[in-house]
Formats: C-alpha cells, sequence, structure tokens
C-alpha cells in the first residue's frame, strides 16, 4: 500500500489540522479547569472560616430566642466589634446581644476564656466548650 500523503489545503489536510487544534484545545481547557478548582477549594475566606467555628454550635445546640455574648476583647476594640458582628451574622435568626444577661450566652474567645471566679460572677455555668474558642453557657439562678 502507498504512503498516505496530503496536499495542502485538502479536506483530508484541513480535517486532520481541525482534529488536532480541537485535542489540542480540549487539553489545554481541561488542565486549565483542574487548575482553577483546585485554587478555589483551597482559599477560604476570613468569614468562612468564622462561620466554621460556630457550626457545631448550630448543628449541636439549636438556641431560640435572644442569647447574650461575651468575648476576649475590649469591647470598643475593632476586631472585637468585627467577631461581635460576625457571630451574630453567622448565628442568625437567633438574636445575639452584649452581654450576659440572657438565659443562655455565646462565648467567642481567641485567647482565654473567663476564669471560674469570672463565671460565679456573671452567674453562668459552661454547657457545652467545643473546643474552638466558641463556648455555650447558660444563666444560674
Amino acid at each position: 500500500m502507498p504512503p498516505v500523503t496530503f496536499r495542502p489545503g485538502s479536506a483530508a489536510a484541513l480535517f486532520l489540522i481541525a482534529g488536532m487544534a480541537l485535542v489540542s484545545l480540549f487539553v489545554q481547557s481541561w488542565n486549565f479547569t483542574k487548575i482553577t478548582t483546585s485554587r478555589v477549594e483551597r482559599a477560604v475566606d476570613p468569614v468562612t472560616a468564622f462561620e466554621a467555628r460556630f457550626s457545631p454550635l448550630k448543628m449541636d445546640n439549636p438556641i431560640h430566642g435572644p442569647v447574650g455574648y461575651l468575648g476576649d476583647r475590649k469591647p470598643k476594640d475593632l476586631q472585637s466589634v468585627m467577631a461581635f458582628m460576625l457571630t451574630q451574622y453567622t448565628l442568625a435568626p437567633v438574636v445575639v446581644e452584649q452581654g450576659a444577661a440572657h438565659e443562655f450566652v455565646i462565648g467567642n474567645f481567641f485567647s482565654a476564656p473567663p476564669t471560674s471566679d469570672q463565671l460565679l460572677e456573671l452567674k453562668l455555668e459552661m454547657v457545652r466548650d467545643f473546643q474552638n474558642g466558641v463556648v455555650l453557657y447558660r444563666r444560674v439562678p
């Protein structure tokens, strides 16, 4: 059998070139999709990370009605205000209010939680420590 030769401009040559271009385009788009998907999956924004800290609380302890809020940062500090606002956002539709004047109080701590003496003074007992800086307290009568 004689070898197949393609003349420039013939239909077979154009078909072969178009097929190679399509295969190349498919491979490049597949690689691009894999790269961008892996980067998106690894990137976690701060709000999503903050919400993840509270997901065990939301799943295990569905709280209804207003709850109090305690944090370990200075009350007027920008980071404190942001943490409080993100807690409100994360726990919505539950109303979260500053202070310990409610039956349930959410603790959001980035360093150390209150000492047992401070909890006695606030008349709070620990219901559950989620081991990630989030603590649920209940008011003691």
